[in-house]
Order: C-alpha cells, then structure tokens, then sequence
C-alpha cells in the first residue's frame, strides 16, 4: 500500500501498542505518504472546544515524529465519523478524490524504497553479520583441528598405511601386465601359459580360496576398512557430538547430516569406502595405460631375436659356427647333422634353453613387478598428498565434507554483507541526490 491511512481515536491515540504497530508499518513505507487522522473529536470539543482539538493534534504529531524519528512533525487530519462536516474531514475527502500525478507517484515510491532498504539495512545491521562471521571462522579452524586430529589420525596412522601396504592389488596388476606382455614374447608366452595353469592346478587340489586373495580395489578396501568401521563410525559420533553440545547452532548447520548419530556416520565412513576404492581403480587403470609396453617394430625384432633368435642359435647355429671357427672349414655336414641332433647335445641345449628362457621370464617378471610397485609407492609419498591418485589427499577430500554445511552458511553471510554495503552506497547516492 503506497498512501496508507492511518486512523485512531482521540482516546487512545497515546496507547503503546498501536505506536509500535505504526513503526513496525512504516519500516516498508515513507511517513511522508502516510496519511494520519484522529478520530472522535467531538469528544473534544465537548469537553475543551478548539483548544482541546489544538492540543491533541499537536501532541499526537510529536508522538508520531519520535516515534518514528522524523526531523519535522507530519500533518494530521481532525475528524469525526459522526460529524462529517466538522474538523478537516472535508479537507480528507477532496483530497482523496483527487487523482495524484504520475511524477507525485513516482516521488512517493522513490520515497517508500529508501525507507525500505535504511529499515532493512538497519535490520542487517542488528543481525551484526561480521561479528557472526568471525565466529564461524573460529569454530570452523576449531572443528577442523579436531577433524584432522581424531578422524584424521585414523584415516593416515591406521586405515591408509595398510591399505597402501597391501601387495594384493599391486600383485593382480603386476599379474595382468606380466600376462600382457608375454602375449608379445614368443616361446615364453607358452612357458607363461603353463605355470599359470600349474598355479591354478596347484590352488585346486591344495583347495584354497582364490576369492580370498582377489585383489581388486572394493576387496582391498573392504579387508582394511569393513562397512560401518565401528572405530570410525565411534570416532564420526563422538567428534560431533561434542561439538553439538558446545555450539548449539551447529544442529541447524548438520540438519540434513547429523554425523554424531549412527546412521549418519556410517554413511560417512561408506563414502569413504567408495572414495577410496574408486582411487585405487584410478590408480590401477593408470599403471596399466602407463606400462601396457611396447608395441613397436623395432621392439617386436628385439623380442624375437632373444627368443626365436635363441632357439636357432644355441642348438643349431652356435656349434656349426664353432666347428667352422675351430677348423677354418666343415669337414663334414652329415656328421655336424648327426651331432645336433644327437641325444646328449639336444638335451644339454635343452636345458641350457629351458634356464635362459626361465631366466627371460624372471627378469620380465621382476621389471614388471618394480615398475608397478615404484609408481603406487609414487602415489603414497606423502609429498604427493595433492595427488588426484593419492589415497591421503583422497582422504583429507572427505574429511572437508564435514565443513561444507558451516563454510557455505558462511558464504552466504559474506554475500549478504556485499549485498549490504551495495544498498548501502546506493541510499547514500539517493541521499545525495
């Protein structure tokens, strides 16, 4: 309501109730379109005529010019509802008749919002945004020292180091690469082929479990960090429960996740779960994209010649070249044939193959196996803890979730602070103005 008007009674103009009314009314309008009227004042000149009338308008204006701390006391209008015609009720009524102009209504708007956004910044004002937001840094330095503390000291003396120590998963990517790269290797790939079927053998008539030795990331995770830890979930609880007792608005902050109940921190605790074993998923596929090997040519022409090369070299090759060397010439090639492929020279070649080819095998194995553990042990140094792939910053990740409720209340204070300084500078520009 642009002009409203506002009416009472002569007996009760001076009461408190409707002067608080009327200030609370006028924090969202001017008192300049206010229009005021009291009432009954044939009351008055009954009992005191036109001197009693005077009195109590001029009264009733200081009231109104203190009550809503106004430099210059506003009009009021005299009137009597059962006397239209005495006082100033002619006076209202001509004047409410009267269409007001387009550039009086826009000055009275101009004048209504100016008083809106001072009885709003006065309202902010009391709020005292900075000193609240002051607070909240404090409990929030507060609540992460404890975080890191309690929480954190599980996460990195307890749950990270035995994971990260863990061969399991560091083996079965070992394991796919080294099966990988002898696809690649002649020869060996049928000597590596048969140890893992000897392997498999061996795990089913000795009957043990390969499911418990699986080393995929959920399994990893799950070995060192069951669902719902009890340690973790005790510590989540604990941790904030003492902080609910001590700040009461941290409930309204934790509303939608209260960590000090059970059902809550167990959430938690299976977020963590999941962040950890999509990182070890991470760092496994980025092992295997790192080191899926050579695929060249000049490196498929190495690979033979030390294991096509060797075949042809060590049985057949090797001893004509050395009768050859020995006596400048091959007396006999029948009697060569019949040495090669004679029975003590076939199984001493044999077996010299069958130690060289074990020895390629090892030396690939442990290669593969080093390259692996040297980039996981990469990934948990601690001065690559703002590693994407690193389990500690993963870890200190999750733990920040506990500050988000309490960091944006903060940043919605701040907002609210610009927001407040703009309307601000700009009723000092209107002012101006």
């Amino acid at each position: 309501m642009l002009y409203p008007l506002w009416i009472q009674s002569v007996e009760k103009y001076a009461d408190r109730a409707p002067a608080q009314l009327l200030r609370r009314v006028a924090d969202g309008n001017a008192p300049e379109n206010f229009i005021f009227c009291l009432n009954k004042i044939d009351y008055l000149e009954k009992a005191g005529g036109q001197e009693a009338v005077r009195e109590v308008r001029d009264d009733y204006r200081e009231r109104i010019a203190r009550n809503l701390g106004l430099n210059t006391a506003p009009e009021v209008m005299m009137i009597s509802a059962l006397n239209p015609e005495m006082g100033d009720f002619p006076a209202l009524r001509n004047g409410l008749s009267q269409q007001k102009s387009d550039r009086d209504v826009t000055w009275s708007k101009q004048l209504a919002t100016g008083r809106h956004g001072r009885s709003l910044l006065k309202w902010i004002r009391s709020k005292d945004l900075p000193g609240r937001i002051e607070r909240l840094d404090r409990f929030v330095e507060t609540l992460e020292a404890e975080i890191l503390v309690r929480i954190g000291s599980c996460l990195t003396d307890r749950i990270v180091p035995r994971i990260e120590a863990d061969p399991f998963l560091r083996n079965e990517v070992s394991s796919e690469l080294l099966a990988a790269r002898m696809q690649r290797w002649p020869i060996l790939n049928l000597l590596h082929g048969s140890l893992g079927a000897t392997s498999r053998a061996a795990r089913f008539l000795l009957r043990l479990d390969s499911t418990a030795r699986a080393g995929n990331a959920q399994s990893l995770v799950d070995r060192h960090l069951p669902m719902g830890d009890p340690d973790l979930v005790r510590t989540i609880e604990t941790t904030f429960a003492w902080h609910v007792s001590s700040e009461p608005d941290l409930y309204g902050f934790y509303e939608k996740r209260k960590y000090w109940e059970t059902p809550d921190a167990e959430r938690a605790v299976t977020d963590l779960r999941r962040l950890l074993a999509e990182t070890l998923d991470r760092q496994a596929m980025v092992v295997r994209e790192h080191l899926s090997g050579n695929r060249g040519i000049l490196a498929g022409l190495f690979r033979g010649l030390l294991t096509l090369g060797a075949v042809l070299w060590f049985p057949f090759v090797q001893p004509a070249l050395n009768e050859y060397l020995a006596k400048g010439r091959i007396d006999s090639v029948a009697a060569l044939v019949v040495e090669v492929l004679g029975v003590p020279h076939l199984l001493s070649a044999g077996t010299f193959l069958l130690l060289y080819f074990a020895f390629l095998w090892v030396v690939l194995r442990w290669r593969t196996q080093r390259q692996v553990d040297r980039l996981f042990s990469k990934w948990s140094a601690r001065e690559t803890e703002d590693s994407e792939l690193g389990l500690r910053a993963q870890a200190g990740r999750w733990m920040r979730v506990f500050l988000e409720p309490v960091v944006e209340h903060r940043e919605r204070l701040e907002r609210l602070v610009r927001k407040t300084e703009s309307l601000e500078e700009r009723l000092k520009a209107e002012t101006r103005e």
